[in-house]
């Protein structure tokens, strides 16, 4: 059975840690396919500018329709990135393991170089956005050359990086939507951690 994070994700909403905002996120516009991720552990390094965040890879949408297309067996979710005390990407990867079985579909699911990196530290979106260049996976040429990466942390991070963090009382419970970006001009709907949330409430 596929576990649902929805209400875990919004009990993160509501309690996340206040910090300021000292940086705009990308506000990414996401299509679909979209794979949605959870119980996600975020750490930060300050010494080796290491940001890492690890998880599950619970399923995969094709449609947009509940419940998602296909759960995903023995998923894994394994984003790193270097993240300068400025708050700059210097690089980083993304790999989604895993296997569909319903599509035959392999491990990894999803690789990507990463690209670009924009955050929010308010009190109720403490959220990473990442954009990625499509590197290979079962799923590479569903998602095109181009996906993009929502990270919600649902606390710990104080706006800075300049100091060791980590996803607070709720390591281990992030949540993360990994999707295609359209080509400029596609008009594909923006999918958004709120409304995951939503969705999955509604299961």
């Amino acid at each position: 059975m596929v576990r649902s994070f929805g209400a875990l994700s919004a009990l993160a909403l509501l309690t996340s840690v206040s910090a300021p905002a000292l940086a705009a996120p990308l506000n990414l516009n996401l299509a679909r396919p979209d794979i949605t991720s959870g119980f996600i552990s975020v750490t930060y390094n300050a010494t080796t500018d290491v940001l890492q965040a690890t998880g599950t890879a619970i399923a995969i949408d094709f449609d947009g329709v509940n419940p998602p297309d296909h759960a995903i067996t023995a998923g894994t979710f394994t984003l790193t990135a270097s993240v300068n005390s400025a708050g700059s990407l210097v690089g980083g990867t993304l790999t989604i393991g895993g296997t569909i079985p319903a599509l035959g579909a392999g491990a990894p699911l999803l690789t990507a170089n990463l690209t670009s990196f924009g955050f929010s530290s308010s009190p109720l979106t403490q959220i990473f956005e990442f954009t990625g260049s499509v590197t290979g996976g079962s799923q590479a040429a569903a998602f095109g050359p181009s996906m993009g990466t929502i990270l919600f942390l649902g606390g710990g991070f104080n706006g800075t990086f300049n100091s060791n963090f980590n996803n607070g009382n709720f390591f281990g419970q992030a949540a993360a939507d990994t999707a295609r970006i359209p080509a400029p001009g596609a008009g594909a709907a923006a999918i958004g951690l709120l409304g995951l949330a939503a969705r999955r409430r509604r299961r």
